[in-house]
């Protein structure tokens, strides 16, 4: 799981309790403070911490700041006894976490459900003469997230890559054999549909 959901829920605790006890301005110091230490920290560590630091901190910057935000201003409404605007703004971190787990839950279970379709597809089953044995060799996501796509390369034999479909438009996730391709990814002519490069026939 990616550490930003807990990185922005950190902060914005962190933010809120300093602006309560010491005001605003102080309160966005030291949230750059704790910035600056943790990336000390992470660098004294190994290369590897530090860089995973810089990731976190760069890819989700609207994050960090808009949780130092929102952590300022509900430290600040608590200062005035505002409570129900002060638990409005923290209300979305709990959220952030639960959805970024669950994404991630779901995601893991659709890999391990494409897997077995794959591995116990009749059509692979046949071609290959026997059981079925892959390794996962790429996934894609599109822009419409109720559609994906899983690549496999299947062991034993000849090169061959087997190329599902998933369809997430009912709710769950529902998958469809789209091909067999002799070629690897980076061997296929870029922009042009996978399925319509060196495919072989599959078994009816």
């Amino acid at each position: 799981m990616t550490l930003i959901p807990w990185l922005t829920v950190a902060l914005a605790l962190f933010a809120a309790a300093c602006a309560f006890f010491l005001g605003p301005g102080i309160a966005a110091g030291a949230v750059f403070a704790a910035l600056v230490i943790a990336g000390a920290v992470s660098y004294g560590m190994s290369p590897n911490a530090f860089q995973l630091f810089l990731m976190t901190v760069s890819f989700g910057a609207a994050f960090v700041i808009g949780s130092a935000g929102l952590g300022i201003a509900a430290g600040l409404n608590l200062r005035k006894r505002r409570f129900i605007l002060a638990a409005l703004l923290l209300a979305p971190f709990p959220w952030f976490v639960w959805h970024t787990h669950s994404s991630g839950v779901e995601a893991a279970n659709e890999k391990q459900l494409a897997y077995d379709f794959v591995t116990r597809n009749p059509q692979l089953i046949q071609l290959v003469g026997g059981p079925v044995k892959v390794y996962p060799a790429s996934a894609t996501t599109y822009s419409d997230s109720s559609r994906g796509r899983y690549e496999y390369s299947l062991m034993g034999g000849k090169p061959l890559y087997a190329i599902v479909d998933v369809s997430r438009s009912s709710g769950k996730s529902n998958f469809r054999l789209a091909c067999v391709t002799t070629l690897s990814m980076g061997a296929r002519e870029a922009g042009k549909d996978d399925c319509l490069q060196s495919t072989v026939p599959l078994p009816k």
